[in-house]
């Protein structure tokens, strides 16, 4: 009898105790649900769980020309969550007088950044592939689905919206280290809306290359060319 007291007053302790309570509460928030295209639900599923932030919402896309998305982005935004995207270049073209990046067109691009949400260029990478999103420190969406209408229309794309804080923290800690290297949609190396600074662009150090537009069934795409000075 009083075994069974002292550990039932144990378990209530423990508990009660933060570090506990903190454990508890991440296994419980961990979960995971499956999206497949064509047709799949995608796009609506990742609407809803932009629209569901609260605090939070870090971007990496290779391909972006889903409005809806890039609305959903926009919204939440404008209702105090803070937003940050970092794009592959093929979303921006430079201006050679300048060094300055734009947008040059993209409409997702220009969405965001007449939105006055913080928008940023990799050109580190030969591709900046990554499709992720790490939402209010908790939720990842993650897979082969790029955020755009073919994505969600034509092509066979996986998506995943997990539930796990730790795995969160694991993709932070790659999203710092792309937002790191990236430059400001019309500035010059300006740092991140983020805990990440920005390094500047340097057009010395991109051996004189220049972008050109292509339009493709997905939307406005730049292409990379080289221009040897």
């Amino acid at each position: 009898m009083r075994r069974s007291l002292f550990l039932g007053i144990l378990f209530i302790t423990l508990s009660l105790s933060p570090d506990f309570a903190s454990g508890q509460e991440r296994e419980a928030a961990k979960a995971w649900t499956v999206y497949f295209s064509p047709n799949g639900g995608v796009t609506d599923a990742v609407v809803k769980a932009i629209g569901a932030s609260k605090q939070s919402v870090y971007v990496l896309a290779y391909s972006f020309t889903s409005t809806p998305i890039g609305q959903a982005l926009v919204d939440a935004h404008k209702r105090g969550v803070k937003v940050t995207v970092v794009l592959d270049k093929s979303h921006a073209t430079t201006t050679s007088s300048s060094g300055r990046v734009e947008a040059a067109g993209h409409p997702i691009a220009d969405m965001l950044r007449q939105a006055r949400v913080p928008t940023f260029i990799d050109a580190a990478h030969a591709i900046m592939h990554n499709k992720v999103m790490v939402i209010d420190g908790r939720t990842v969406v993650t897979g082969s689905f790029n955020f755009t209408f073919a994505g969600e229309k034509k092509n066979a794309e996986n998506c995943l919206i997990i539930k796990d804080a730790d795995l969160a923290e694991a993709y932070m800690t790659n999203w710092r280290t792309h937002s790191s290297h990236s430059t400001a949609l019309g500035k010059k190396g300006s740092p991140t809306d983020s805990e990440a600074a920005v390094a500047p662009f340097d057009a010395e150090s991109q051996s004189g290359r220049a972008f050109c537009g292509v339009k493709d069934e997905q939307g406005f795409r730049m292409l990379r060319l080289q221009a040897p000075r």
